[in-house]
């Protein structure tokens, strides 16, 4: 009963969170690596003189649970940096991976 006269009080409530902050990209060679926030958990290469993608990575998934507001279960990449042949992606959260620029393949990063 108190659930429902709050909630009607204060109308429909809703968890919202702030915008993701921007994310510098980093530079390695004639490539710049990005994490767009339209694309939760992406990394994009771009050649800097053609402008042109080279592709997108996939570096996280995130299991929504449809029972909570989605927005507040986003966590997005806070972080970029290349560390030798390797781009370092750290989340929000803390959690770090590590994308092997020639092989493309991810890890967990140990910090």
């Amino acid at each position: 009963m108190i659930v429902c006269i709050l909630a009607a009080t204060l109308g429909e409530v809703t968890a919202k969170r702030g915008a993701p902050k921007h994310v510098e990209p980093v530079l390695a060679g004639n490539v710049e690596y990005s994490a767009p926030h339209e694309s939760l958990g992406v990394v994009v290469a771009t050649d800097i003189k053609s402008k042109k993608e080279l592709w997108r990575e996939r570096i996280y998934e995130l299991h929504i649970n449809p029972a909570l507001e989605r927005d507040v279960q986003d966590i997005f990449i806070a972080t970029l940096s290349v560390e030798g042949g390797v781009l370092v992606i750290t989340r929000e959260d803390g959690v770090s991976f590590a994308l092997d620029l020639t092989t493309r393949k991810v890890t967990q990063h140990k910090k």
